[in-house]
């Protein structure tokens, strides 16, 4: 996801949250720092700054439009859930390289875990912010049925930002 539609995303959460949404489960974030958002949540001193470091070091690229999205979400009150699998969890990969997407055992790892965590939430509006791979019929909708009859939608940011 690029950032102009991470913008475009953070700039239309307003009319997910009024019409009933009322979380964003965030796949950039490891389950295990669900603490950094809930903190940021809370507005506590350093809690930020925190959360910047984390992704910093997780994605070692620009997070500002991130951090607008989060920011966002915060400010319309939005429950933020960190729902990847820690990479000190993941099994070992298959040892085919390139390792394709349909034969991936970390993908699978981290969508099984994923819908552990929004099958909690499953009668609860959630957004859920994955990359476009995990999207795909056959990957996180595919484990979320398989864990607890949860269908799902899938759709392009790219799309919104042309509206």
């Amino acid at each position: 996801m690029d950032d102009e539609s991470r913008e475009t995303l953070a700039d239309t959460l307003v009319i997910y949250k009024v019409n009933g949404g009322v979380n964003l489960a965030l796949e950039m974030i490891e389950s295990n720092h669900q603490y950094l958002l809930d903190n940021f949540s809370k507005e506590l001193a350093g809690s930020t700054a925190d959360l910047i470091e984390y992704l910093d070091i997780r994605w070692g690229y620009n997070t500002s439009s991130y951090m607008y999205l989060i920011e966002q979400a915060r400010t319309l009150k939005l429950k933020l859930l960190a729902i990847d699998l820690s990479k000190n969890l993941w099994p070992a990969e298959t040892t085919i390289f390139p390792v394709l997407p349909d034969i991936s055992k970390v993908r699978a790892a981290r969508e099984a875990h994923m819908a552990k965590i929004l099958c909690v939430q499953k009668d609860i509006k959630t957004l859920v912010l994955v990359g476009s791979f995990h999207s795909k019929k056959r990957f996180l909708p595919k484990a979320l049925r398989a864990e607890c009859e949860l269908e799902s939608e899938s759709f392009s940011l790219r799309e919104i930002s042309l509206l």
